[in-house]
């Protein structure tokens, strides 16, 4: 009964032929569309960072997600220079010795910022209170899904669900 089309803004010039493809699967269902929609960053010691501080910032990234290269995208549109890239398999488990290759090589780049995703960020709990040395910190991308079309129509109809 309904569509709902994530990071339709990076990948604007495939929409038309995927929302064709779709109304021939269901041509009464409702299409919406939403982009990951940056909110802030913020360091495990709670330090948070405008958004806007990236521009211009040579990064470091590094994930464990199914689709790195929107990650990527996400952080370059926000105008970071991305001068390395760590990416992992999706749900990775991450080691001490992962976390020590990407820092000394971040080390070696003079690159003493680096951003990853909320997802994992939760599976690095263990490198909290560590802390990296030489002044390099972990920044964690915060994002929402922003509904961009037909957001009222989708919110109707879910709850048209419960006034049944």
């Amino acid at each position: 009964d309904i569509f709902v089309l994530t990071k339709t803004d990076l990948e604007e010039k495939n929409l038309l032929s995927l929302r064709e493809r779709l109304r021939k699967i269901n041509p009464q269902a409702l299409i919406v569309e939403s982009v990951h929609h940056p909110v802030e960053l913020y360091g495990f010691n709670g330090v948070k960072a405008r958004l806007e501080e990236l521009k211009g910032r040579t990064v470091c990234l590094f994930c464990g997600i199914a689709d790195a290269v929107s990650f990527e995208k996400t952080v370059r549109n926000l105008g970071a220079l991305i001068a390395l890239k760590f990416p992992f398999p999706d749900h990775y488990d991450y080691r001490p010795e992962d976390i020590k290759r990407i820092a000394d090589t971040c080390i070696k780049q003079n690159i003493r910022t680096i951003i990853t995703t909320e997802k994992d960020a939760v599976r690095l709990s263990a490198f909290r209170t560590q802390g990296l040395k030489s002044g390099i910190q972990i920044f964690i991308l915060r994002i929402e899904i922003k509904i961009t079309k037909n957001e009222q129509e989708f919110f109707n109809r879910l709850s048209a669900l419960f006034d049944r």
